[in-house]
C-alpha cells in the first residue's frame, strides 16, 4: 500500500529549503498566464481493475489574476497523454485531463516560491470502441518557483501532485464501479504576470 504522506513530505522538504530573502519580486500585475510541459507517471485503478501505471507527456495552461503578492487566483486545464490521437484512426487516441480552479500561495513576499491548490473535474477520455469514458473530481497539490527571466516572463519549475475519482461505468457490457487516479508530475511553465 502506498504511504499516502508522500505528498505532504516533498511539499514541506521543499517549502523548507525555499530561500527567504531571494531578490525582489517585482510588484505583480493584475493578470497573469503560463504553459506548462513535463512528464508525468500516472496510476489508473478501479474496484474491478488492478493498478495501471504509466509514463506520460503532460500539458498544461493557466490564467488568472493576482490579487497581491501572497496570493493569485486561476483556471487550469491539463493533461497526460497516454496514447497519441491519430486523426485518421478514430479509434486511437487516451488521455487523462483535468479542469481546476487553482490558488497559488506565496508565503514570501521577497521569493518566488509558491504552494498550489486546484480542485475541480478529472475526465478520462478513450477513443478505443472496447473501452469507456467517464469523468469524476479531482484535486491537486503543488511546489513551485518562479525565476524572472526578463520583464514580465518567469520560467517556473514545478511539482505537483494529483487524485480524485473518474467516476462509474455501468452499461449492459460492462461494470467499472470506483475509477481512481493518481499522478506525480514534474514540468516547466513559462509564465506572464
Amino acid at each position: 500500500m502506498r504511504d499516502a504522506r508522500a505528498p505532504v513530505i516533498i511539499i514541506s522538504m521543499l517549502l523548507a529549503a525555499a530561500p527567504a530573502s531571494a531578490q525582489d519580486k517585482p510588484e505583480p500585475g493584475g493578470f497573469w498566464a503560463s504553459m506548462q510541459v513535463g512528464y508525468g507517471r500516472l496510476d489508473r485503478f478501479s474496484d474491478q481493475e488492478s493498478h495501471d501505471e504509466q509514463d506520460a507527456f503532460a500539458l498544461s495552461f493557466m490564467l488568472g489574476g493576482t490579487l497581491n503578492r501572497h496570493l493569485r487566483l486561476g483556471a487550469q486545464v491539463n493533461g497526460w497523454l497516454l496514447e497519441a490521437y491519430d486523426f485518421s484512426d478514430p479509434a486511437r487516441g487516451e488521455s487523462l485531463s483535468q479542469i481546476f480552479i487553482i490558488a497559488d500561495v506565496y508565503p514570501w513576499s521577497s521569493a518566488g516560491a509558491f504552494v498550489r491548490a486546484g480542485l475541480g473535474r478529472a475526465i478520462y477520455s478513450n477513443r478505443d470502441p472496447n473501452e469507456w469514458e467517464s469523468s469524476g473530481w479531482g484535486q491537486t497539490v503543488a511546489v513551485g518557483y518562479e525565476q524572472r527571466v526578463g520583464g514580465r516572463f518567469s520560467l517556473t519549475p514545478i511539482l505537483s501532485y494529483g487524485q480524485g475519482s473518474l467516476g462509474d461505468v455501468v452499461n449492459a457490457a460492462v461494470t467499472i464501479q470506483n475509477r481512481r487516479y493518481h499522478v506525480f508530475d514534474l514540468g516547466i511553465a513559462v509564465t506572464y504576470n
